[in-house]
């Protein structure tokens, strides 16, 4: 396994002349990262039993599904996620099959590199291998939350961030290791746009180095750091030169997304963002929150512990924790510039809460309490998700058909004549059964035609149209995907009285089971069902 030797011996370590305590080799390192796998696999696996978890999962599906049809993402139909986070999930989606359990599955594989990546950084950063066992545990018990259940971009992004600072930890005089790093960077920031800010941090720290060779980073870092960054936009750029898209990669990626983000300001940000942090630890205090208490009580010990070593001259485990919270800090600031503030944006500070929970477990006065608090992290988590993952594991067949909007498509594929048109106001995952574009290129996430912030470039561009939603209303879908919560939260106003009337005026509700509602147009000429 990469990175330094640590022990399981518990010591008092300093930031300065830290020396991990004799023990096993890499065999108990493997024997961790089995651990691991084994409590990915019983918290995560049973999200297989909710199909829609959070409406975003089912847009990316989408996307990834139209990357498999040939196109490049923004192209023929937009989200405005990255372009690299719906290339990277239509690899698996094309290797293994297009299907919710493949795109599920291969989140619960990036949590598990995720896992291996921080194990590495935070038994180098406590001196333990113990220590960081249980800290990755209680991380990977932590995304056992709603948020944490579906394939989402934060899920895809934290593998190649949490390993680029396992390298800044460990490799740092290496070169190979400055072009890797600067590789995986830029991957976690093609899926993830707001992690640029962390592309320009730890570029600002590795310029640091080079002229404080103290910091011990390769004298060429810098420059191997650039150009491992530059190799997959590169690359990006060029596919999109090469079908003349240029100019649609650039609205996609960086006009909207801009325009996205001026929605919230910063300190409505943070304050949202303060909200949810604190909800979320009130709601799951046994995961979540005994996630944020480790990281916050080795933060602070941490910090304690390096003021009074900074008196004495910077040493590498100084620099390892330079390392830690530049790159946490920089996440921080872009989730709190990057117009949300949602729950699972935190998602992308999971691998450096787990890196400074191994400092705080490492304290030998508190070390049996925090791991005490970790155990039962693990076993409320277990418990959480135990019902759904036997579920899962005792008859898959009798999960997937219970899957609400996969009935609904079936339903809706027997019937349909081709050309018919379909706009989903909710449950668009219908779209991906169906294998069939949304109505227009911008209803790729049902309240994409309704967000000013969104609509305002795309239509200056040509891209769609200023009233996207009349243009679906002039369209006359034959077939519209609601739940039976009737009319979209996002449908307000005016347009809430526009789309009651159109329904009113030419449609029936013709399916209507678990949940989902499919209307079907009047003058189709068939009665319906």
């Amino acid at each position: 396994m990469v990175g330094a030797s640590g022990g399981d011996g518990m010591q008092e370590r300093g930031f300065r002349g830290r020396v991990p305590a004799p023990g096993p080799g890499p065999l108990a390192d493997w024997g961790w990262l089995l651990l691991f796998l084994l409590l990915v696999l019983a918290t995560q696996l049973g999200s297989l039993r909710r199909e829609v978890i959070d409406w975003d999962e089912g847009t990316f599906l989408l996307m990834a599904q139209d990357v498999l049809r040939g196109h490049l993402p923004y192209t023929k139909i937009y989200d405005m996620k990255p372009p690299g986070l719906f290339l990277l999930l239509a690899a698996p989606l094309g290797i293994f099959g297009e299907s919710l359990a493949v795109a599920r599955l291969f989140g619960d594989a990036s949590i598990v590199l995720t896992a291996a990546a921080t194990f590495l950084a935070a038994r180098r950063y406590s001196g333990s291998r113990l220590a960081a066992g249980l800290a990755v545990l209680a991380m990977v018990s932590a995304l056992s939350l709603p948020f944490g259940l579906y394939t989402s971009s934060e899920i895809l992004a934290i593998a190649p961030l949490a390993w680029a600072l396992l390298l800044l930890m460990t490799r740092r005089r290496s070169f190979g290791a400055s072009i890797a790093v600067g590789a995986l960077l830029c991957l976690a920031t093609l899926i993830r746009t707001n992690l640029a800010l962390v592309v320009i941090a730890v570029g600002l720290l590795c310029l640091a180095g080079a002229f404080l060779p103290r910091l011990g980073f390769h004298r060429r870092f810098v420059a191997g750091y650039v150009a491992g960054g530059l190799g997959p936009l590169a690359a990006l750029v060029l596919a999109y030169w090469a079908c003349g898209a240029l100019d649609v990669l650039v609205l996609g990626a960086v006009t909207v997304p801009r325009h996205y983000s001026d929605e919230m300001g910063f300190v409505s940000a943070l304050r949202t963002t303060r909200t949810n942090a604190s909800e979320t630890a009130r709601a799951y205090p046994l995961t979540f929150g005994i996630l944020v208490g480790l990281a916050l009580l080795g933060s602070l010990s941490a910090v304690a512990r390096g003021i009074e070593a900074a008196r004495r001259g910077v040493d590498e485990a100084g620099v390892d924790a330079l390392v830690l919270w530049t790159g946490a800090g920089a996440v921080a600031l872009s989730i709190l510039i990057s117009g949300g503030g949602y729950p699972h944006y935190l998602l992308q500070l999971y691998p450096f809460a787990a890196v400074s929970a191994a400092w705080a477990i490492g304290l030998r006065p508190l070390r049996p309490v925090l791991a005490g608090a970790v155990l039962v992290s693990v076993l409320a988590a277990a418990a959480a998700t135990a019902r759904d993952t036997a579920a899962v594991l005792w008859d898959p067949a009798a999960v997937r058909a219970s899957y609400k909007v996969r009935n609904a498509a079936e339903a809706i594929r027997a019937d349909m004549a081709p050309g018919d048109r379909i706009w989903t106001m909710h449950e668009h995952l219908v779209l991906f059964y169906l294998d069939r574009p949304p109505i227009t290129p911008v209803a790729t996430h049902p309240d994409n035609i309704v967000r000013a912030s969104i609509l305002g470039p795309l239509a200056e561009a040509g891209y769609s149209h200023a009233d996207e939603l009349g243009y679906i209303l002039g369209l006359r879908p034959d077939y519209i995907v609601n739940n039976a919560y009737g009319m979209p939260f996002y449908i307000v106003g005016e347009n809430r009285t526009r789309v009651a009337a159109f329904l009113e005026a030419d449609y029936d509700t013709w399916y209507a089971r678990d949940g989902v509602v499919v209307y079907r147009r009047r003058s189709k000429g068939r009665p319906a069902g």
